[in-house]
């Protein structure tokens, strides 16, 4: 099943992605990730561990080291990331920074034991939607989408979220995206009842941007696997998001990417099973697909690829031998570059960013706290 929120560390095992948080404590979750939110991320069914490498052309100018401290001068917009506030990272935080990690700011205090995890900008960047875990400990955790002034103020609910209740989820909303023009949310939904690791239903559902006018994208079958991640199209007619097959699903705990019509139609596979994509990808303005794809998904290490949206071209962006990456990657507003959380292995997780073609890797963020789940804006408010 799932994970609502990026997990970060191998170290942690809490348990989605995105993309991507604790286990249900009521329901034995066998999987646990190593990876970062959306959200910011109860257990996924174990993907395979024997997924091969992609065939990509290796970049003349791979992305395996930093090249030194915070990009100068920073590039314009703002990064928003969740960060753990607690010695015990069951508490998550929103936050936005420059591109270099200037001006930091808290966007929301959450109560504890909440995860506050993978922020999405509205277009015009007066707005955070965001996932919020609560009932992290304790037995009782909920999912749920809201959305908060992005200079912060007052957040609002805009899904229920109700609590788990034994093996029984009545639903989980997570890994929300705002459409091109802001006036709608795609999301992960999931709920009914848990068997073999696996949560009964997993499907793309979209809303109108005030939480009303629900409806379903995906029609998975029940027990089928997770689907996660929508990000829109450019022109708002279509989605891409990530499957992960259950081990009942063909090919058993398969990962990859497809696209289906914001209206439902048209649905088709964009990565192949052997790439192993999953998380929350982002779709650039300038067409590109930006995805995550990793080797091991119990140890999180992999790295991040481009793909144009006809599935042609798949380029591999960094050439990380040892890093933990984050569920959720974004792109800059310009397309040229692009932005995640990644680690050493053992290490704590930061935001970094990179070029398209894999040159340039800076850090975002730099502090003892673990910061993932990234997303980039245009606006500088």
């Amino acid at each position: 099943m799932p994970l609502p929120k990026e997990i970060i560390m191998p170290a942690l095992p809490r348990g989605r992605c995105s993309g991507l948080l604790p286990a249900l404590a009521a329901v034995a979750l066998a999987s646990s990730l190593a990876s970062c939110s959306s959200s910011a991320t109860p257990a996924r069914a174990k993907a395979s561990a024997s997924a091969t490498s992609a065939t990509a052309s290796p970049s003349a100018t791979s992305a395996t080291a930093l090249s030194g401290g915070p990009i100068s001068p920073a590039l314009p917009g703002r990064v928003a990331f969740r960060r753990y506030v607690d010695a015990t990272k069951t508490t998550g935080a929103l936050f936005t920074s420059n591109t270099d990690g200037s001006l930091e700011h808290q966007v929301l205090t959450p109560p504890a034991n909440t995860e506050d995890d993978q922020p999405d900008w509205s277009p015009d960047g007066s707005r955070l939607l965001f996932t919020r875990h609560s009932g992290v400990t304790g037995g009782h955790e909920a999912q749920a989408l809201w959305t908060v002034p992005s200079a912060g103020g007052k957040a609002t609910a805009l899904t229920a979220g109700a609590p788990a209740r034994g093996d029984i989820i009545p639903g989980f909303d997570s890994a929300g995206s705002y459409s091109p023009d802001g006036r709608q949310i795609a999301y992960s939904h999931e709920g009914g009842r848990v068997a073999h690791d696996q949560l009964q239903q997993s499907n793309i559902w979209v809303m109108a941007a005030n939480g009303t006018h629900v409806r379903q994208v995906t029609r998975f079958p029940d027990y089928a696997g997770d689907a996660s991640g929508p990000q829109w199209s450019p022109d708002g007619k279509q989605l891409v998001f990530s499957l992960s097959n259950a081990a009942s699903s063909q090919p058993a705990g398969g990962r990859a990417l497809f696209v289906i019509g914001a209206d439902g139609t048209g649905q088709r596979q964009l990565t192949p099973w052997r790439l192993g994509a999953n998380g929350t990808p982002d779709w650039s303005r300038t067409g590109l697909i930006v995805l995550r794809a990793v080797q091991d998904e119990e140890s999180g290490v992999g790295n991040f690829f481009t793909i144009h949206p006809d599935g042609t071209g798949i380029h591999q962006v960094t050439h990380f031998t040892d890093d933990v990456i984050s569920h959720k990657v974004g792109f800059s507003p310009d397309g040229k570059w692009i932005v995640f959380g990644r680690a050493r292995t053992g290490g704590s997780i930061h935001t970094s960013l990179c070029k398209v073609d894999g040159s340039e890797l800076h850090p975002v963020t730099q502090t003892p706290l673990e910061d993932s789940s990234p997303d980039w804006t245009a606006s500088s408010s």
